[in-house]
């Protein structure tokens, strides 16, 4: 975007005052020219993408791999938009989030289903040791909490 914005800012500039008068601001041609200009180059490619996606998570069963997707589609889009202030990504952005937030409700949801209809019985016999379900289970949560903590320390533990 930054390649087509330099390229053909030069040609926005040199246009008649014909389109400031009809009460249309330079700056509002400029950004519509930049994202046509854009779409064109890049749709195929973006539709790709998005085609990829889709493919890998119709056979994704990993939540935590999903969440990660969520957080850097986020981050990435943030940053696009508000620190470098390039907005021709947001509709790419906002349809990758929106292939993402359904697959990891659908994913979370089968595992809630999968601990509920546990036969609690089949899971093995009483050990001195904490059972492999209980420490699967708090890898888990631990790995969401540090997820959603961008991999900030969780609880009070020590460190230097």
């Amino acid at each position: 975007f930054v390649f087509t914005k330099k390229f053909f800012s030069s040609e926005i500039r040199t246009k008649s005052n014909s389109d400031a008068t009809s009460g249309t601001s330079e700056v509002e041609i400029n950004e519509s020219r930049d994202r046509n200009t854009f779409d064109q180059i890049f749709a195929r490619t973006l539709s790709l993408l998005l085609e990829q996606l889709e493919n890998y998570l119709f056979n994704c069963y990993d939540c935590l791999a999903l969440l990660l997707m969520i957080k850097v589609t986020h981050a990435s889009r943030r940053i696009m938009h508000y620190d470098r202030k390039i907005r021709v990504l947001d509709n790419f952005f906002h349809r990758v989030t929106m292939l993402l937030w359904p697959r990891l409700k659908m994913v979370m949801d089968a595992q809630l289903r999968s601990v509920r209809n546990t036969n609690a019985s089949r899971l093995g016999g009483i050990e001195l040791h904490p059972h492999y379900i209980s420490r699967r289970y708090a890898e888990f949560t631990c790995s969401i909490s540090l997820i959603l903590n961008k991999g900030n320390a969780v609880g009070g533990g020590g460190g230097a």
